[in-house]
């Protein structure tokens, strides 16, 4: 039987070190009808992706390399429709000092569930 999910147009980009958390969130977001293109490190997607205004990317607070926070500041060249979202396995405590001084973008707590992706997942 052929795939008969129908791709929506906005693109979702996942940025997750972790393979097995990657591999879940994005089986996730593939079947609930979103084209997913997933990075291992905040350097590759900043010099591979192209996210267009409707996209959202998904960004690890927790990366080799640059840090999430660094990918989300280095993000001044996507389209300011762009949204993000932070996903972390972090306690609270670290959380908040990431994301100090920062009101936005809100922060997913892993494991993240199908209906917390659904919900971040543009309509």
């Amino acid at each position: 039987m052929a795939d008969e999910r129908k791709l929506t147009p906005v693109s979702v980009y996942l940025i997750e070190d972790d393979v097995a958390v990657a591999d879940s969130i994005a089986m996730t977001i593939a079947q609930l009808g979103y084209d997913i293109h997933v990075y291992g490190d905040g350097e590759t997607f900043l010099k591979s992706a192209s996210p267009s205004d409707d996209d959202l990317v998904f960004i690890d607070l927790k990366l080799p390399g640059m840090s999430g926070r660094e990918v989300f500041n280095s993000l001044k060249s996507v389209p300011s429709g762009t949204r993000v979202v932070f996903i972390s396995g972090e306690s609270q405590r670290t959380i908040d000092q990431e994301m100090a001084g920062l009101v936005e973008p809100p922060v997913l707590r892993k494991p993240l569930t199908a209906s917390a992706i659904s919900q971040s997942l543009p309509n």
